[in-house]
């Protein structure tokens, strides 16, 4: 199996590149430092059956690069590693097309056996962040507000909303003005970091 690690702490990425490669299960490692290093070895012909990506990068990172990673090497298998253990981090990985999520506080053989596993064509994410994953946050907002609320976190522009909800982008305007009431903040800025404060995203 040939490994690509994409991490820009590139001292970080040798060593644990050069611990997953001492478990035999590799046969070749190799570590760049962002992703766009990654999508020029792609470039010039590289195949490589597994990816690991850190989900915080300069330049290309999160979702954008599973994307671009998935675009150039649809066959591979594509799993995020970050050094925090956020469900909301998870969710949306696998949401865009991700196989699996690895935070770095694995043992390099618990990284292994996850990567083994996601190999043989299942989806992975440790217990205790799925379950993370799959609770729904203690607050009054509906799941209609969750989603807006989440998506602002994330990012999104009401107009991205609407096309993502099906919704018309006046009505994602009032769900994220309720939701703003409920969270008790004025603004895009404030629902976005509350939402993170409480483990929304």
């Amino acid at each position: 199996m040939d490994l690509l690690l994409i991490d820009d702490h590139s001292m970080v990425g040798e060593a644990l590149g050069k611990s997953l490669a001492a478990t035999g299960q590799f046969a070749t490692t190799h570590v760049v430092t962002s992703v766009e290093e990654a999508l020029a070895r792609f470039a010039d012909g590289a195949r490589h059956d597994f990816i690991l990506v850190d989900w915080h990068l300069p330049g290309l990172h999160g979702e954008a690069a599973i994307t671009a990673l998935l675009r150039v090497a649809p066959n591979a298998r594509i799993a995020v590693c970050s050094g925090e253990g956020n469900p909301g981090i998870a969710t949306t990985s696998l949401a865009v097309g991700a196989h699996g999520f690895l935070p770095k506080t694995m043992s390099v053989r618990q990284l292994a056996g996850a990567i083994q596993l996601i190999m043989s064509g299942a989806v992975y994410v440790p217990p205790d962040i799925l379950a993370n994953a799959t609770r729904r946050p203690d607050t009054d907002l509906s799941d209609r507000e969750l989603e807006v609320v989440r998506g602002v976190a994330l990012g999104r522009s009401n107009k991205e909303l609407a096309r993502e909800l099906d919704l018309a982008e006046v009505t994602i305007k009032l769900h994220l003005r309720t939701a703003m009431k409920k969270l008790g903040v004025t603004n895009r800025t404030q629902a976005a970091m509350r939402a993170r404060d409480i483990g929304l995203v």
